[in-house]
């Protein structure tokens, strides 16, 4: 399943869904034919539409690690390992980079910059 980003004429804002049968299919729709309901989906703003400094902060130079430093937590802030957002802001990075969202990650760069990402926010690791 392909997690994706996309707009509509009548919204200003990102939707976002998945690809099914190669039509794009916003969350929410996801939520109404299954009967049920995530109050951070709700209204396809996800977790990954609280993510639009990523884009300005690539526009700005920022690297992605940089980029999740400052990236506030918003609502996800009492997720557990909310550092985890350097993923999601890696992703969106290679997006503006037209890379293959599918590209093979280096993990021990990903837990690293993770961790670093904790520890820039205060964050307690766990291991």
């Amino acid at each position: 399943m392909k997690l994706i980003r996309f707009t509509v004429a009548d919204s200003p804002h990102p939707c976002f869904g998945v690809v099914i049968r190669d039509q794009a299919v916003p969350f929410a729709v996801l939520q109404t034919k299954t009967g049920k309901s995530s109050p951070h989906l709700a209204y396809s703003r996800s977790y990954l539409a609280n993510l639009p400094d990523s884009e300005w902060a690539a526009d700005a130079g920022l690297s992605s690690l940089e980029a999740a430093k400052r990236i506030e937590f918003g609502p996800y802030a009492g997720w557990r390992a909310p550092a985890r957002l350097y993923m999601n802001v890696e992703r969106a990075y290679r997006e503006f980079r037209n890379e293959p969202s599918d590209a093979s990650r280096d993990s021990p760069a990903t837990f690293d910059a993770i961790y670093r990402v904790a520890k820039a926010k205060g964050i307690e690791v766990e291991f």
